[in-house]
């Protein structure tokens, strides 16, 4: 049985995924895909789907 995300799952309705640059503070950037959907009230919620993070470039030093 296929794994359904919470955004997708009946009574909800899915609208829209967004997408937000982030920066963990760390030095790591990337994009968080964040699914935007109704729940069974008609409420309006955001729920992250999907870190896409940035591609780092690699350090060919040794310590």
């Amino acid at each position: 049985m296929p794994y359904i995300p919470i955004y997708k799952r009946p009574p909800n309705k899915f609208v829209r995924y967004d997408m937000e640059r982030f920066d963990d503070g760390a030095g790591n950037t990337g994009v968080e895909r964040v699914a935007i959907y109704l729940d069974k009230h008609g409420t309006e919620k955001r729920e992250s789907a999907q870190v896409i993070w940035d591609v780092q470039p690699h350090s060919n030093s040794v310590a």
